[in-house]
């Protein structure tokens, strides 16, 4: 056992405070990006004597990052396997497009304000390193990976390897649309749209666009 681990297995640690970590990583994170804040200034955030706090709960930064990120998509992904019972089929490649967007819109509507989650996942998204750690664990929950696949299998004339860059495309444009009235929303600057709904929306009907439109090359 390293004298890291050590230190803090035998440290008590109080209650909650593993979900105090979390919030105050995801704060930090999104207010300075995620390179930028180590280990010991997320613990010295949640005003914990352990400067060990984060190995002791989840060993190692890429540890945080991933605990952080199931966090939200575990719930998203409850929101989206309701909405798949409530909405009906045949689907259209809207509604399908709309099952993808507005589970993530309801649940940054239903988390209290201030919300950091947004910036959060945009920094995570844009950044190689994490980029690929929100790619796991989306393919690891079975609601999102199972309607991206029924989405791109039912659009026509657009082959499949152009759709899946398409896709990766709508990760990034969803992402920066919601960091955006995230950051209005905080700064109480006037915005274009009204709500979080309003926001999906707008991204739906953008997602939508950029996925069916005509493949003029062949790529």
């Amino acid at each position: 056992m390293s004298d890291a681990t050590r230190a803090a297995t035998e440290r008590p640690q109080p209650a909650g405070t593993r979900d105090l970590l979390l919030r105050q990583a995801e704060r930090l994170y999104a207010e300075h990006g995620i390179a930028a804040v180590s280990n010991r200034k997320v613990a010295e955030m949640t005003g914990t004597a352990n400067n060990y706090a984060v190995g002791y709960y989840f060993r190692d930064k890429p540890g945080l990052i991933r605990a952080l990120v199931r966090d939200h998509y575990d719930e998203i992904d409850q929101i989206r396997k309701k909405l798949l019972r409530e909405t009906p089929h045949p689907r259209s490649v809207r509604d399908l497009v709309w099952l993808i967007i507005f589970p993530t819109v309801l649940h940054l509507d239903e988390l209290p304000t201030p919300t950091w989650y947004a910036r959060f996942n945009l920094h995570a998204i844009t950044d190689p390193v994490w980029r690929g750690v929100l790619a796991e664990e989306a393919r690891a929950t079975p609601s999102t990976a199972e309607t991206w696949e029924t989405l791109l299998d039912s659009i026509p004339g657009v082959e499949r390897r152009i759709l899946e860059f398409r896709a990766e495309l709508v990760s990034t444009l969803s992402a920066r649309a919601y960091a955006g009235y995230e950051e209005q929303l905080a700064t109480g600057t006037q915005s274009p749209v009204s709500s979080w709904r309003s926001v999906g929306e707008f991204v739906v009907d953008a997602v939508t666009g950029m996925l069916t439109a005509p493949q003029t090359h062949p790529g």
